[in-house]
């Protein structure tokens, strides 16, 4: 007795050919379209006894997003000869991204941009129909014609589901290695999407798919390189809020190999410099809003929370909430903070350091500048109270505490627990972050010194510092379970 060969033909058009892949949820072949000639793929939904809500849920996707860096669903339906649901898309010839690292092909940053420019562009399109894919990989990232070459395409939104802007998406989906920390913690969202496809620039970067330890190490390194490091450094960045306010910033930041920066203000508005473009997200935004243009734009230079985002352009200080206005002329030094609500700007100076109110008028404070701080990528400062700031370079494991008052601005050295990181205002509060891929240590800064919160054996870009229930600063981890390892004791 033999078994009865399975039907040639899907939905009476579609040649079924070899078999592609297999999931839970079906598996994919490829296929001829015996009218047109057209290689297809068609995916049919055989992982259950149960198919049609995972079918139906996929067709409702797929028949949104209509974008050429996605590949198209051309038809749908149940075969009754089969007894099985399918979807049928357009087939993407080139193989996957997959196979052209598993071959050996080392990506140069060019070709590496257009990857992740390519699927950014999916991304945003993606998101924009209020749907996230939530498997971004290179086993669904597919070379549209040519074998391993551009343009790419995203495909598979199988794991993929539409979520309301606020809304997470609960319950573990997607593949652990590009996984998002927050997503086994709280849930995934479009951010979540992001940091899965800087996983994979870091790949194709390096050459090996990263743990989270080689992640950081990637980021540490390379936050304040280059454009494209530094997007996929955004992109990774393990904070969530901390990421692109929209992956359609970064896809514009990796088409137009751009320089990019991101920030927030006290109210909420996430902001965005990419290039000479500023967009924001507002509070309970859906999607970007363009700021304003400002030619010469290079970077942030308020702290993370601070009232307003200020940018120095053409020799002045442009300030972007709620708009883009100038508010005072911008020192001739490398500026460490520039703060609207204190009327201050703290800069590197060739002697030493100023400080300098909105019209141009400072002081200098005597200082012998560590030599680490002159060829910095980047410098950062945060104001303590009136008259008080700490600042510092990225890397640099001294930092200068120093003041402004009628006597005049004065300035002293410190020795920082570690390499520095960050400085960020959590609760109003100054908070400093320091360390490495293996270990970190997170400090207040206050009128009277510093008070350290805790000591971990962790890179120090997986920290998070909030308010607690009671006031004080906690520390939790970004790429664990969330267990406070310190609190405020100052």
């Amino acid at each position: 007795m033999t078994s009865k060969a399975p039907p040639e033909l899907v939905l009476d058009r579609y040649r079924v050919g070899q078999r592609l892949a297999a999931g839970a949820a079906g598996t994919v072949v490829g296929a001829v379209d015996t009218e047109t000639a057209r290689a297809v793929v068609v995916k049919f939904f055989d992982g259950s006894d149960d198919n049609f809500a995972a079918w139906l849920g996929e067709l409702r996707l797929a028949m949104r997003l209509r974008h050429p860096n996605i590949p198209e669903c051309v038809c749908a339906g149940h075969d009754p000869a089969w007894d099985l649901s399918v979807l049928v898309f357009a087939r993407a010839l080139g193989g996957s991204l997959r196979r052209a690292l598993a071959g050996g092909r080392r990506f140069t940053a060019a070709e590496c941009g257009r990857v992740l420019a390519d699927v950014a562009a999916a991304l945003a399109h993606a998101h924009a129909q209020g749907v996230i894919h939530r498997d971004v990989k290179p086993e669904n990232i597919l070379a549209a014609t040519a074998a391993g070459e551009a343009p790419w395409q995203l495909t598979d939104f199988g794991a993929g589901r539409f979520l309301p802007r606020g809304a997470l998406a609960r319950g573990p989906a997607g593949t652990l290695m590009y996984m998002a920390p927050e997503v086994l913690k709280i849930g995934g969202d479009a951010a979540s999407d992001q940091y899965s496809l800087g996983v994979v620039g870091v790949e194709l970067r390096t050459g090996a798919a990263p743990d989270r330890r080689a992640r950081s190490q990637f980021r540490l390194r390379h936050g304040d390189g280059d454009e494209l490091d530094r997007v996929i450094s955004r992109l990774i960045e393990p904070d969530p809020e901390r990421r692109f306010p929209g992956v359609e910033a970064a896809a514009a930041a990796l088409a137009g190999r751009l320089a990019c920066d991101v920030t927030a203000t006290r109210d909420g508005r996430h902001y965005a410099l990419v290039g000479a473009d500023v967009r924001v997200r507002r509070p309970g935004g859906a999607t970007l809003e363009h700021v304003g243009h400002l030619p010469g734009a290079g970077e942030f230079l308020n702290a993370w929370g601070d009232a307003s985002a200020v940018v120095a352009v053409d020799g002045r200080l442009v300030a972007l909430s709620p708009f883009a206005r100038t508010v005072g002329a911008a020192p001739t030094g490398r500026m460490f903070i520039a703060d609207v609500e204190r009327a201050s700007v703290w800069c590197l100076e060739d002697e030493g350091l100023g400080e300098h109110d909105l019209d141009g008028v400072g002081a200098r404070a005597a200082l012998e500048v560590p030599p680490a701080w002159r060829g910095a990528a980047r410098l950062l400062g945060i104001h303590v109270g009136a008259g008080q700031a700490v600042l510092g370079a990225r890397g640099s494991d001294e930092l200068a505490w120093v003041v402004r008052d009628k006597a005049g601005a004065r300035a002293r050295l410190v020795r920082a627990p570690g390499p520095l990181y960050d400085l960020r205002r959590v609760a109003g509060r100054a908070v400093v972050l320091c360390g490495d891929e293996e270990r970190a240590v997170v400090a207040l800064a206050t009128s009277q010194g510093f008070a350290e919160l805790a000591r971990v054996d962790a890179p120090v870009d997986t920290l998070r510092v909030e308010p607690g229930a009671a006031g004080e600063l906690v520390v939790t981890m970004l790429a664990s379970a969330p267990v406070s390892v310190g609190e405020d004791r100052a």
